[in-house]
């Protein structure tokens, strides 16, 4: 990819349409506009999205995820910055001084915050909307080469599985996106069904980091080594 969005700045800017075009490629939902605080270098990003309430042992897998992306060149991590499974993959991204991206429905305070924590908040609106959170999962799919789901919970959401299920299938693998979603760790019936539901649905799944990593090497075209 190897687009470079530079520049750290507290004020929102406008990314121009054709940055816009080579972010999201050919995803079919593209956003018409996108604003960004903040600036980082786009090499191959990956999200890593998932529960709000993740089991200690996904809490543990997420950090050591995170840890082997960022060593293997994998960036930015992009999140949605939800409770949970998001929020602990940009707080490690953060702790290794890789600035990950969050994608945020609008630019308020909570947007804010984030950047100047030391992320990268990219929205769609600078106003919050009630479409906010689906358009969100959106953005993140598209700006996303592969999506990674460490854990995942039915009975979050009213429709699908749960709420993870809008960014890495209906955003994810009915536009095109990889996604890899984990083999259960836990003993848990509604970690289990979520795991079925996103196998059938499309999502690969993978049973340890070196796996995946070895997976994300082969989608990168030779990008790493």
């Amino acid at each position: 990819m190897g687009l470079s969005l530079l520049g750290w700045c507290m004020n929102p800017r406008e990314v121009p349409q054709s940055e816009v075009e080579v972010l999201f490629g050919g995803y079919p939902y593209k956003p018409s506009r996108l604003f960004m605080i903040g600036g980082t270098s786009w090499r191959w990003p990956v999200a890593v999205v998932g529960t709000r309430k993740p089991s200690p042992e996904a809490v543990s897998l997420t950090r050591e995820l995170v840890g082997a992306l960022v060593r293997s060149g994998f960036a930015p991590i992009i999140t949605g910055g939800a409770p949970g499974i998001d929020t602990i993959a940009t707080q490690e991204a953060l702790r290794l001084g890789a600035s990950p991206v969050i994608v945020w429905p609008c630019l308020n305070k909570r947007a804010r915050e984030w950047a100047g924590s030391g992320a990268v908040v990219v929205s769609e609106a600078l106003e919050c909307t009630s479409e906010g959170f689906v358009l969100r999962d959106r953005v993140v799919a598209g700006l996303a080469r592969a999506i990674i789901v460490p854990e995942a919970r039915v009975g979050t959401a009213r429709k699908a599985c749960c709420g993870t299920w809008y960014t890495a299938i209906k955003f994810g693998v009915q536009a095109g996106r990889p996604v890899f979603v984990f083999k259960p760790l836990v003993v848990d019936v509604d970690v289990r069904e979520a795991f079925r539901v996103f196998v059938r649905d499309g999502a690969s799944p993978v049973s340890s980091i070196d796996e995946l990593v070895t997976r994300l090497r082969g989608l990168s075209g030779g990008l790493f080594p």
